[in-house]
Parts: C-alpha cells; structure tokens; sequence
C-alpha cells in the first residue's frame, strides 16, 4: 500500500507541475480573497480583539482508504458547517485557495479544522470553520463531494491554455492515479 500511495502521490505532483503557471496562482489567490472579504469576519466583539485567545486550530483526517476505495465523511461536514464551499479541482490546485483562506481565518481569531489529503496528510484538502459554519472542501476524481453544495467554485477554469495543450499527458496520468487509486482498494 505504501508505494502505491508514492506512486499516487508522484503522479499528482507531475499533474501539478504540469498546469500550474504564476498567472493561474495569481487568479485561484484573487478569487480566494473575494471569498475571505465576503465570509471571514473577525470573532469577538470590540473591545475584545486586545485580549482574544489565539484560535484552535486541529488537524484531523476526513477521508479514509477503504477496501471500497477511498471515503469521505461528507455528512460530518454538513453537521458542523451548514455552508459548504466546493473547491472542484482536477489538478491540485486547492492549495492555492485554502492557504490564504486558513491565514485569513486564523487573523480573524476562528477556529480551524484543517483535513489533510488522503494520501498525503500535510497537503490541506478541506478546512471547516465550525464557528462561522463555513466549510472549504475539495472534491476530485478520487472524493467527490457528493452532496449540494451552498457554493461551487471550479479551479480548472484558472489552467493556461498552454497547460490544456497538454491534454494527452494530464488524460494519461489521470487514467494511471484513477488505477493505482482502484489498486488500493482491492
């Protein structure tokens, strides 16, 4: 099981460095400061900024390798926050989005559960803000979210043309994580 979790992992880092350009961080980045602007608000009342506990923040796993493949507790989610965003995102991009979403949350003095990806556990693939009910979820080919989301926001779009010009190779190795993912399971 193990090298087939390297091998996954080798096969989403060359996806990864197949699409990513600084023009599409630039954008995932602007985007991900609308969201912070509109839903990250500062806890506390006025008067208590000077004397705010630093947020918890708690690591923990919402995904699990199962002899059915990979499952993901998508309805632990909806009970701890009722506004789920769901970060599409086909070539592990959701970094780009979630990184200034936990800095601006943690500014903000809320409280952060951080939820590794499956494979890789320090890589963040969601982040629930129970506090505000807001929940941050990626969903791919290997987890998808399976329930209607509050909002949907596709990643893909923000892949340069160049990089979609590579289109047999990122078709390859999709097909090659989709088998080794299913190898898992067996």
């Amino acid at each position: 099981m193990k090298r087939t979790v390297a091998a996954i992992n080798r096969v989403d880092d060359e996806i990864f460095a197949l699409v990513t350009t600084a023009e599409a961080i630039k954008q995932i980045h602007a985007r991900a400061e609308g969201i912070i602007k509109r839903e990250i608000k500062q806890s506390g009342g006025k008067g208590e900024q000077r004397f705010r506990v630093a947020p918890e923040v708690l690591r923990r796993s919402l995904s699990d390798v199962t002899g059915e493949g990979v499952t993901t507790r998508w309805d632990e989610v909806r009970q701890t926050c009722p506004t789920v965003y769901v970060i599409e995102d086909s070539y592990g991009l959701a970094a780009f989005m979630l990184n200034p979403i936990y800095h601006a949350a943690v500014e903000a003095g809320l409280d952060i559960i951080v939820c590794g990806n499956v494979f890789e556990p320090s890589r963040t693939a969601h982040l629930l803000l129970p506090g505000s009910g807001i929940a941050f979820v990626t969903s791919n080919a290997v987890h998808k979210y399976d329930k209607v989301p509050s909002r949907r926001v596709w990643l893909d779009r923000y892949v340069s043309s160049e990089a979609r010009e590579k289109r047999n190779r990122l078709k390859l190795l999709a097909k090659l994580r989709a088998e080794l993912v299913e190898a898992l399971a067996i």
